[in-house]
């Protein structure tokens, strides 16, 4: 293969492991990614390959090593050790900047990547004490497996906020065909709910 080949995800993670030798562990994206996760797994990958290494070494454009006290928990891919799906679902959603993003890596690895809330939760106790785990167990809660997209999962929360601010305010929610709501960019059809206050009829 030419050195300016274009590779492809699948190519870029075995390139990385290979870098970082046989016991290194696949992580984040690139381990959702060879799970079957369908949205978040490649574009990360598109821009970094996340790899642990029992002991730390200078990486090359492309790949970052993490940098754990602990072998994180895995499983053998095609040879490459890789995290568990439930570990996978943990460090992309504690690396997310923000939480409706992490949810909605947690709805796409429940509904695409092999895991479920509860693994994910059982994961997380143990880890606990790591970075972002308190979080991700705080956002458990929220996740929804049937979710379709990230889209669809972002929608939901907005949507659920947008009720609660709703309530919050003691305004009038009112049934409506088609309304946008401005401040979240929820558009709405079929009958679902808006808010009075900042909606207006398209």
């Amino acid at each position: 293969m030419r050195a300016s080949a274009e590779l492809d995800p699948a190519q870029k993670i075995r390139a990385a492991w290979l870098w970082g030798g046989p016991r290194s562990v696949i992580c984040g994206g690139a381990a959702g990614h060879l799970a079957g996760e369908a949205y978040f797994g490649e574009e990360l990958v598109r821009d970094e390959v996340q790899l642990w290494r029992p002991t730390w070494r200078r990486a090359p454009p492309g790949i970052v090593v993490r940098k754990w006290t602990a072998t994180p928990d895995h499983l053998l891919w095609q040879g490459m050790a890789v995290t568990t799906p439930a570990r996978t679902a943990i460090d992309l959603a504690r690396h997310m900047a923000s939480d409706v993003r992490a949810v909605a890596a947690l709805d796409s690895m429940c509904r695409t990547g092999g895991t479920d809330p509860d693994a994910i939760a059982a994961a997380a106790f143990a880890m606990a004490g790591q970075t972002g785990v308190r979080r991700v167990l705080g956002l458990l809660p929220a996740v929804d497996p049937l979710a379709e997209s990230p889209k669809e999962s972002e929608l939901r929360l907005i949507m659920g906020r947008l009720i609660c601010r709703c309530s919050s305010r003691r305004s009038r929610c009112e049934m409506s065909p088609a309304r946008w709501c401005r401040d979240s960019t929820w558009v709405t059809a079929g009958g679902r709910s808006g808010c009075s206050t900042t909606a207006t009829s398209i």
